[in-house]
């Protein structure tokens, strides 16, 4: 019999890394690594995958964590979620007398309405304008330069809306402009003016690199721009004022800084200006908060359009959030009127909707089968038993997707599982890429009691997710 509760509430990031360390000592194998242990641990607590390590190339003891943005499955250990945005770390650094935080980014802002931020405001918050770009963190350690992103330890990997371009070949497009110098190392030009001691923040602007603002009104058709929006002292991650701007003696922009929530106010309001928003910073005992305010427009498409560069990820997105006041057919209406259709095996068009729909309810389906005969549960010790001979037959992401079940069954819900309680699952509480997983499995796998209509379904989203 087994159980799963885990006070979440409490556990800190302290806690992980001490964790973290113990895993990886009372492990006998030859190839342990602290990546396996710090995995381990934010699945002991259910953190994982929310919550994601990723490695250094050829640093075997540096780890990035970082949180997946914005979810709605995580309200049990929302404060550590969003104290990691991204923090990265050296488990070999405290048997060198160095800090284990290496880089440590500021927490995502909360998205509030002017009507909530007037109940709450305070004569010391401080109003700075939002960017919309990618955050680009840059770092001296082991005796070399680091750039990478908030999710990604190298920006070199690092891409968003181009399908080959990455982030960092785009940062040394600014940085050729701004330095004007054309040559593949500018990036040592630039670090040049860096001081070794503290760890930059940066946002990269980039015409081909858009979210949701098109910078182009602005700074003209092919813009490219870097911005300056925090710095850290490497040895205790304190806060370094950088109200005098720097770095903007060689063309390194900063935020604009508003003098009272009235001007902030006004600037995002006109119509003028193709502005995110604005930040507010809120000085606490813990160092301080941020929370974002945006034009109504941009909270509308920030509601409804993923902006993934694949349209279907936005209609499958679109679908998993099951809001009541918006759907696939709004989500094409709004951002892809002339999305190409798609037929089945007797020519006839398949609707958006249903094709979705079908693919997700055949998944819903299979795992409920599994389930059922995997798993058994006593309500009055809330306990469940797992059939393990079963079980370890199957492929191991419907495993892990099971496993998972069985934790909310026994944290969340307390009863015998249902199929509506997996479709709940799959909607709000994994990512369209782990449902792109699924599909592949299902259609590139055997045994599983599918229609030949689902089967087609499945077949045609998979090629389209891909």
């Amino acid at each position: 019999m087994q159980s799963n509760k885990i006070q979440h509430s409490s556990i800190t990031l302290d806690n992980i890394i001490n964790d973290t360390f113990l895993d990886y000592e009372n492990n006998m194998s030859d190839d342990k690594d602290y990546s396996r242990s710090f995995i381990n641990v934010l699945k002991k607590y259910n953190f994982w995958p929310a919550l994601q390590v990723k490695k250094f190339k050829g640093m075997k003891n540096m780890l990035l964590l970082h949180n997946t943005y914005l979810r709605d499955d995580i309200n049990e250990f929302k404060e550590l979620y969003e104290q990691c945005r991204s923090v990265v770390l050296d488990f070999e650094a405290p048997s060198n007398n160095k800090n284990i935080v290496i880089s440590y980014s500021n927490s995502i802002p909360v998205r509030i309405s002017t009507d909530e931020y007037n109940n709450m405001i305070d004569i010391n918050d401080c109003y700075t304008e939002a960017l919309d770009g990618t955050t680009v963190t840059c770092y001296y350690y082991n005796n070399m330069w680091h750039f990478g992103t908030t999710s990604c330890p190298n920006i070199n990997s690092s891409r968003f809306s181009h399908p080959t371009k990455t982030h960092g070949i785009m940062l040394d497009d600014v940085l050729k402009k701004l330095l004007n110098n054309y040559n593949d190392d500018v990036r040592n030009i630039f670090v040049e003016k860096l001081d070794k001691n503290i760890s930059y923040v940066f946002v990269l602007l980039h015409y081909e690199n858009k979210h949701i603002v098109d910078y182009k009104n602005i700074f003209g058709e092919n813009y490219m721009e870097l911005y300056h929006i925090d710095s850290k002292y490497i040895t205790n991650m304190q806060n370094i004022d950088i109200s005098n701007k720097p770095f903007s003696n060689f063309g390194i922009k900063y935020p604009i800084k508003f003098s009272n929530v009235n001007e902030a106010n006004n600037y995002i309001h006109d119509s003028n200006n193709n502005t995110y928003g604005y930040i507010i910073k809120r000085i606490t005992n813990n160092g301080y908060s941020l929370a974002k305010i945006s034009p109504d427009n941009i909270n509308y498409r920030e509601n409804t359009d993923p902006c993934n560069p694949n349209p279907w990820y936005n209609l499958l997105t679109t679908y998993m959030k099951n809001k009541i006041d918006y759907h696939i057919n709004d989500y094409i209406k709004d951002y892809n009127p002339n999305i190409e259709p798609n037929y089945d095996n007797n020519g006839k068009s398949i609707d958006p909707t249903y094709l979705i729909h079908t693919s997700i309810c055949t998944i819903k389906d299979i795992l409920y089968q599994l389930y059922s005969a995997t798993t058994s549960y006593n309500q009055k010790k809330n306990l469940f038993k797992m059939n393990k001979e079963i079980d370890k037959r199957l492929a191991p992401i419907l495993r892990y997707h099971l496993a998972k079940l069985r934790k909310r069954q026994v944290s969340v819900y307390n009863y015998t599982l249902n199929q509506r309680d997996i479709y709940y699952y799959l909607c709000h509480c994994i990512r369209p890429k782990d449902i792109k997983q699924i599909i592949n499995l299902l259609t590139t796998t055997g045994g599983y009691d599918i229609s030949d209509r689902s089967m087609m379904c499945l077949v045609i989203l998979n090629k389209l997710l891909d």
